[in-house]
């Protein structure tokens, strides 16, 4: 194709000449560049009055074609260009053993921190409610010991008054018991001095006896017949006074 017209291209020229570009128009495209349906599919005019196509045809299509390998081997280098610093940046990105083991120990240094960090934070929480209840138990442990104070004030003081009460009754039985036990003297003793003849001083003693016994007069009627008892013997033994006194 385009053999004995001058239009013949190869790829060789056209990769080691990429700047080298044909003007033409194209029909594929706003970029100027063909497909490979476009190139499979293009179909020159057959000229009638000689072999061969249509030389304007076939060189506007082979100005595509140059044009299309330029951007291609373009686009390749700059892809290759690319490449290369994509991988040197990777290179430069790979740690070497030492700076991995760093990386590695601060990593490790920053999971301990946040697990210290929440290990403190649970711990905080669990003081602080077992300061709550701490307080809860100890108000209880209060409000129940002041209950039982009261309690054991008042069960105290309802034994003491028991106690009481039991020392006045105590007090007023032995009273009475004393009572009857002196009057129970007295009553002999008056037994004894009826018995007894009348001697000088008797009546003044009996009867301060019986002021004594009875101040308020009492025993005034009990006291008498004593005194004339002892005065009517005294009369009926008038010389036991003298013997008594001799």
């Amino acid at each position: 194709m385009g053999e004995g017209h001058g239009h013949g291209h190869s790829a060789v020229d056209v990769a080691e000449n990429g700047s080298a570009m044909r003007a033409g128009s194209d029909p594929h495209g706003a970029t100027g560049l063909l497909s490979p349906a476009a190139v499979r599919n293009q179909v020159f005019t057959v000229v009638r009055l000689r072999e061969g196509y249509d030389l304007a045809e076939v060189d506007r299509f082979l100005g595509q074609v140059e044009t299309t390998l330029s951007r291609v081997l373009r686009d390749n280098e700059e892809l290759r260009v690319r490449q290369d610093q994509a991988e040197q940046n990777i290179q430069r990105a790979v740690l070497s053993p030492g700076d991995s083991a760093v990386r590695i120990v601060e990593i490790a240094q920053e999971a301990a921190d946040r697990t210290l960090a929440m290990a403190q934070e649970e711990a905080h929480a669990i003081l602080a409610r077992a300061q709550e209840q701490a307080e809860v138990v100890e108000s209880d442990a209060l409000g129940r010991a002041a209950l039982l104070q009261r309690e054991a004030r008042e069960s105290h003081r309802d034994v003491l008054e028991r106690r009481v009460e039991g020392l006045h009754a105590f007090v007023a039985d032995l009273g009475a018991r004393l009572r009857e036990i002196v009057d129970g003297e007295i009553g002999r003793l008056h037994g004894l001095l009826d018995e007894l003849p009348d001697f000088g001083g008797v009546q003044p003693l009996l009867a301060q006896h019986a002021a004594a016994d009875d101040p308020d007069g009492d025993r005034d009627g009990d006291t008498a017949p004593l005194v004339s008892g002892l005065a009517a013997g005294e009369q009926s033994h008038p010389g036991a006074n003298g013997r008594a006194l001799g």
